[in-house]
C-alpha cells in the first residue's frame, strides 16, 4: 500500500495543451527552485498511491487517554517534576540546574510561515457572497482605495436601492455580526480608523447618493460619522477627503483664489440654496435601517480587514487593541515564560526582512517599556551596554525561510506534473512537515543546542507566574526524561561488547541503571506500576540486574513499543534495545477536549502491516468515519491538539568522552516515513489536482520513529487564534501582558 513504486505514468496534460511524461524535467524543477530529489520521491509516492486505487488515511483503533497510560495525567506530571521526595536544597539545586539548561541547550522553534488568508476564511467567505448579491459595494471600496479613480458626484438611485436590498436580504452569519463592534474596541490601531472610514463613507453613499474619496497616501484624514461628529484624525492606509466640487458648488471668492477647503457633508448641504438642498434631499435620501447599517458596517470591516492582512503571513497580524502583532507576543513571551538559548522564527519565503524588522522593532519597544532595564538582562531584548562582553556573536534570535526548497509540485489526478504553461511547474508548500528540514541546520548553527521547544505563532498565553510554572513542569519533566535516556543510552552501548563476546552475560548488573528504570515507573498508572515493575526491580542493591524484559516492560508501556521480537539471541535483544533507545525523544502537551471541540490529537492508529502506533493524527490523515467517530463534536478522543512539544535533536551525547556536546544529529531521513504523508487533492484555478503533503507534529510525534510521551497540560496553555474573532476585542490584560506590557507613554 505505501510501498514506493519506480512506475513512470504517460499521461496527456489536456490544460496544457501539450503531452508531457510523468518523468519529472530536472531542469524544470530547478530552475521552479525546488529540490529535485525530493520532488521525485513525493511524485513515486503519488503514483503508487494513484496505481493502487487508495487513500492516505490510517485507521484508528482507539484513543490515547489517560486511563489506559497513552496520556501522563497534569497531576502525575507535576508530582515528577517536582520531585515529591527531595528536600528543599535539592529542589532548589534541581531548579537552577533546569535553568541553566534552558540557557544553554534548549532552543525554540517557532513556525510562524502561514498565511492570514484561512485567519480570515470566514470574512472571505462574506465578501464573496455578498459580491455576488450586491457587487456595487465592492465596486464603491475599490474606487475609494484607489487613487486613480473618482467615484461620480451623484450615484444612480435605483442601483443603490437595489444594492441595498440585496444585502439586506443576505443572513449576517453569527461570527459576522460581532466583528464591527470587536473592532471598534481597537481604536489604538490604524485598522479601526480604516474600517471607520470606509464604514462612514458607505453609510453617506447609500443614504445621499454621494461619495467620498478615500485616497491612499495622505498626510491627513478627516473622518465624518453620519451624525455629523467627527472621529480619528489619522490613518495609516486609507486617508478620506472630502471632494467639495461634489458636496456644493465653491463659493466665488474660493473659487478664485483657487482653493478647496475641506467641508462636512451637512454644511456643505446648508451652503446650498435652501430649495436645492430640500429637491436634493428628497430626491436622494434614503435612511437606513438598523440591519441594513449593520449589513453595511459589516461589510465595510470585512473588506477593510481582508484587504489588509488576507496576503500577510498571520505572525505580523495585529491581535490585541493596543497593536500588538503575534510575533511581538512570542518576543515578550520569551522574555519571562520559558527562556531559552535562541528563538528561531519560520517566516514564509521572501518575508524574512519584514520579520526582522518586526523583531527589532519590537525590541525597541521593550526596552522602553521596561520599568526596570535590568529585567531584560540574559535576554536578546538587553540593550547592547547590559549585554555581557564574553556573548557570542550570532544573534540569539533568528529568522530562517520557508522557502521554495521546502516546497512541492502539483500534479494532476493522473500523477503528471501540472503545467502552467508549456514550459513551467506550478510550486506549492508541502506542509510544516518538510521544516524537518532545517533542524539540521539550526543544529549546526547552534553547537549547544540539545533540544527544541516547538510553539505555534498563534498560541498567545501570556507571562503570569502560573503559565511560568505551568510550562516548566513540562519542560523539566522532558528534561529528566532525557537525562535518563542519555544515562541508558550509554549503558546499553557499553554494554553490547561484553553482551557479544559472553552469551550468558545477558543482564546489565548496574545499580545506577535499575534506579534509572524505577525513576521511569512514576510516570506510568499506578494500577500498571504494580504488574510490570519485576521483582529485580525491588532489589536496591540491583545485584540482579536488568535484562531487555525488564526494560522493555517499563519503557515499552511508557513510549508503547512494538513487543520484544521472538527468536532473538541474546546479543540480537541487547541490539534491538539499542535501536528503540536511539530514536530521539519527543514530548507533547496535549489538552483535554471539552464540548464542542474538533480537532485531530493522540490516538492509535494501524499501519498497512497491521502494527499499532501511537500518533499525533490530524484530522484529514483520518477516514470520514474514523474523523467524526474521535476527532468530532463529542468525539471519543479525550485529547486534542499539541499545545506544545519538545523534541530531542541531538542524542547519544553522554556517549561521546572526547566531545559530550557533539552528539548525534536527528537527521531527517530518519523520521520521514511512507507511512506518514497524506495526498491532498485540490483545486487550482478550475483543475483538480494532487501534491504530496506532510505534517510535523506527525512526523516527530508517532511511536514507530520516535519516542513520544503525551502529556496533560492545564487548558490555560492553550489559547490557540485559527480565526480573526479569536483576537477581536482582546487587549494586553485579557492575555495575561498588563503586568510585563505596561504601556508605551
Amino acid at each position: 500500500m505505501w510501498q514506493l513504486g519506480k512506475t513512470r505514468v504517460i499521461g496527456e496534460c489536456k490544460d496544457a495543451g501539450a503531452m508531457t511524461t510523468g518523468e519529472l524535467n530536472r531542469e524544470q524543477v530547478i530552475r521552479a527552485g525546488l529540490n529535485f530529489d525530493r520532488v521525485q520521491l513525493h511524485q513515486e509516492r503519488i503514483l503508487t498511491a494513484i496505481a493502487a486505487g487508495i487513500e492516505t488515511t490510517l485507521p484508528i483503533v482507539g484513543s490515547c487517554t489517560t486511563s489506559n497510560g497513552a496520556v501522563i495525567p497534569w497531576k502525575t506530571l507535576v508530582r515528577f517534576a517536582e520531585g515529591e521526595r527531595l528536600t528543599s536544597a535539592q529542589r532548589r539545586a534541581r531548579r537552577a540546574a533546569f535553568h541553566y539548561w534552558c540557557r544553554q541547550h534548549l532552543g525554540t522553534f517557532i513556525p510562524a510561515a502561514g498565511a492570514a488568508s484561512r485567519f480570515m476564511a470566514s470574512l472571505q467567505r462574506f465578501i464573496h457572497d455578498v459580491n455576488q448579491q450586491a457587487p456595487e459595494l465592492q465596486d464603491c471600496c475599490r474606487r475609494w482605495s484607489s487613487s486613480s479613480e473618482h467615484g461620480e458626484p451623484i450615484a444612480n438611485r435605483s442601483k443603490r436601492l437595489d444594492s441595498l436590498a440585496a444585502l439586506a436580504a443576505l443572513p449576517l452569519p453569527s461570527d459576522i455580526k460581532v466583528i464591527p463592534q470587536l473592532l471598534s474596541d481597537w481604536e489604538k490601531t490604524d485598522v479601526c480608523k480604516e474600517f471607520s472610514a470606509v464604514a462612514n463613507a458607505l453609510e453617506v453613499y447609500f443614504t445621499d447618493g454621494r461619495e467620498l474619496d478615500v485616497h491612499p497616501g495622505l498626510e491627513k484624514m478627516r473622518e465624518h460619522s453620519i451624525d455629523g461628529q467627527d472621529t480619528a484624525p489619522e490613518s495609516n492606509h486609507w486617508r478620506i477627503h472630502w471632494d467639495v466640487d461634489t458636496l456644493s458648488r465653491p463659493s466665488t471668492q474660493s473659487h478664485q483664489r483657487g482653493q478647496a477647503k475641506d467641508l462636512h457633508w451637512l454644511d456643505a448641504l446648508q451652503s446650498q440654496p435652501p430649495s436645492d438642498a430640500k429637491n436634493q434631499n428628497k430626491r436622494l435620501r434614503r435612511d437606513l435601517s438598523e440591519k441594513e447599517r449593520l449589513a453595511l458596517r459589516c461589510y465595510a470591516a470585512a473588506f477593510v480587514l481582508t484587504e489588509k492582512f488576507s496576503g500577510h503571513p498571520k505572525a505580523l497580524v495585529p491581535t490585541t487593541a493596543e497593536g500588538d502583532s503575534f510575533l511581538f507576543l512570542k518576543l515578550v513571551e520569551q522574555i519571562s515564560l520559558l527562556p531559552s538559548a535562541v528563538s528561531v522564527y519560520v517566516a514564509p519565503y521572501q518575508q524574512t526582512a519584514q520579520f526582522k524588522e518586526e523583531i527589532e522593532s519590537g525590541r525597541q519597544r521593550l526596552i522602553r517599556q521596561a520599568q526596570n532595564v535590568f529585567d531584560l538582562a540574559g535576554t536578546s531584548f538587553a540593550p547592547d551596554w547590559l549585554k555581557p562582553t564574553t556573548q557570542r556573536a550570532t544573534s540569539d534570535t533568528s529568522v530562517l525561510e520557508q522557502g521554495l526548497d521546502l516546497c512541492t509540485l502539483r500534479f494532476n489526478e493522473d500523477g503528471t506534473p501540472l503545467l502552467t504553461d508549456e514550459t513551467s511547474y506550478s510550486a506549492v508548500a508541502a506542509g510544516h512537515g518538510e521544516l524537518l528540514n532545517l533542524f539540521p541546520d539550526i543544529a549546526a548553527q547552534w553547537p549547544n543546542l540539545e533540544c527544541l521547544h516547538i510553539r505555534n505563532i498563534d498560541n498567545v498565553v501570556g507571562t503570569q507566574l502560573e503559565r511560568q510554572q505551568e510550562l516548566s513542569s513540562v519542560a523539566e519533566t522532558f528534561r529528566l526524561l532525557r537525562d535518563t535516556l542519555e544515562f541508558l543510552r550509554a549503558e546499553v552501548e557499553d554494554f553490547l561488547p561484553h553482551c557479544r563476546s559472553s552469551n550468558n552475560n545477558d543482564r546489565l548488573k548496574n545499580h545506577d541503571a535499575v534506579v534509572a528504570i524505577k525513576f521511569l515507573t512514576q510516570l506510568i498508572p499506578g494500577t500498571a506500576q504494580n504488574q510490570i515493575v519485576s521483582n529485580s526491580l525491588s532489589q536496591g542493591d540491583g545485584s540482579a540486574g536488568l535484562s531487555v524484559e525488564n526494560i522493555q516492560q517499563v519503557l515499552g508501556n511508557l513510549f508503547h513499543w512494538q513487543p520484544l521480537p521472538e527468536n532473538l539471541t541474546t546479543f540480537g535483544k541487547w541490539d534491538w534495545l539499542q535501536q528503540q533507545l536511539a530514536r530521539p525523544l519527543s514530548v507533547f502537551g496535549v489538552v483535554r477536549k471539552e464540548v464542542g471541540d474538533v480537532g485531530g490529537g493522540p490516538v492509535f492508529a494501524q499501519l498497512p502491516d497491521g502494527t499499532h502506533v501511537k500518533i499525533c493524527l490530524e484530522m484529514p490523515h483520518a477516514s470520514k468515519e474514523d474523523a467524526q467517530e474521535y476527532f468530532g463534536n463529542k468525539g471519543r478522543a479525550t485529547h486534542f491538539n499539541p499545545v506544545l512539544v519538545f523534541f530531542e535533536m541531538r542524542t547519544h551525547q553522554r556517549s561521546h568522552s572526547q566531545n559530550p556536546r557533539s552528539g548525534k544529529i536527528v537527521q531527517p531521513g530518519q523520521l520521514f516515513d511512507e507511512h506518514f504523508w497524506l495526498l491532498a487533492r485540490k483545486e487550482f484555478k478550475g483543475r483538480k489536482v494532487c501534491y504530496h503533503e506532510t505534517v510535523l507534529y506527525e512526523l516527530i510525534g508517532n511511536s514507530a520513529r520516535t519516542n513520544v510521551l503525551f502529556v496533560e497540560v492545564p487548558r490555560t496553555l492553550f489559547k490557540p487564534h485559527k480565526t480573526l474573532l479569536d483576537s477581536l476585542g482582546q487587549d494586553r490584560r485579557s492575555y495575561g501582558f498588563d503586568e510585563t506590557l505596561k504601556g508605551e507613554e
